[in-house]
């Protein structure tokens, strides 16, 4: 992958994160998710966080870094609908719908850190994918609490 596609992926992958601190914002606006106030700010922290990794990658002088071999990313398959979380919405099918986005937001960056030659991107991108995971599991953990 040359420079150019590798900052296209990094713009991809901060746009989805901005995406999700905007969804959390959103989520911490509906009335289910008003007892949940401190984990949505803790996501929103996280995914913030992620976004400064991710400008960190771009910044860096990388003149003898590996870049990842991805011929292609697939990136439709990790684009998430812009729904925006709202009390029409059912808590279970919100629910879903963050299980879902930190689902994709974990196989986008499991891919890059798995075609990923340079130890420094792997473990970036394997922190994020990591961290994504988690997210997800804090969504599962509500769904198992209060729907199942």
């Amino acid at each position: 992958m040359n420079r150019k596609k590798f900052n296209k992926v990094i713009d991809f992958a901060i746009e989805r994160e901005k995406s999700a601190v905007d969804f959390y914002l959103n989520l911490k606006e509906i009335v289910f998710f008003k007892d949940n106030q401190e984990l949505m700010d803790t996501l929103v922290e996280m995914e913030k966080v992620h976004i400064e990794v991710l400008e960190s990658i771009r910044l860096k002088t990388m003149k003898n870094v590996l870049l990842p071999r991805l011929d292609s990313l697939d990136v439709e398959e990790y684009a998430t609908e812009e729904i925006v979380p709202s009390a029409d919405l059912s808590y279970q099918d919100i629910l879903s719908m963050a299980m879902q986005r930190e689902e994709k937001s974990f196989r986008f960056y499991s891919k890059i850190a798995s075609e990923s030659q340079d130890p420094e991107i792997k473990k970036l991108f394997l922190r994020l994918a990591t961290e994504e995971a988690c997210h997800k599991a804090h969504f599962e953990r509500l769904f198992d609490e209060r729907i199942s």
